[in-house]
């Protein structure tokens, strides 16, 4: 697991379109975006999966809709405070990624399951990262 603290490319407001949201789903690496709203309190997550069941189950789907009328309100969150044992723990086969939230809701971090990846301070160490020289 490795904690990434750059999470702007895994943020959207739930009032943004659906649209905007599959372009960072495109753009970002583990393909989910959680929503918040103005505030940025977590409401929800949105998986390229979620986009596909959505876009399937309407017959005239309209990519202005948004987000919070597609995204899974059931995020499995994790607080600064866990350890990281706890925070390994809830990942599965189907959770990858875990906001890492305030006591307010807010996400601070995002926790990212990675076999073979570690983290020394800022870096991150692994197959699909750049070169890290000690």
């Amino acid at each position: 697991m490795y904690i990434e603290k750059n999470i702007d490319q895994f943020l959207i407001l739930s009032d943004d379109s659906i649209l905007s949201a599959v372009k960072k789903i495109s753009k970002n690496t583990k393909k989910i975006v959680f929503s918040i709203s103005e505030e940025g309190m977590l409401e929800g997550s949105i998986t390229d999966g979620d986009f596909r069941r959505w876009l399937i189950t309407h017959e005239h789907p309209d990519l202005n809709s948004k987000v919070s009328e597609v995204h899974n309100s059931q995020v499995c969150p994790a607080n600064v405070l866990s350890r990281n044992s706890e925070i390994e723990a809830l990942f599965s086969n189907t959770i990858d990624c875990i906001p890492i939230l305030d006591d307010f809701g807010r996400i601070k971090e995002i926790a990212i399951k990675a076999s073979g990846a570690f983290s020394i301070g800022e870096h991150k160490i692994g197959k699909d990262f750049p070169t890290f020289v000690i």
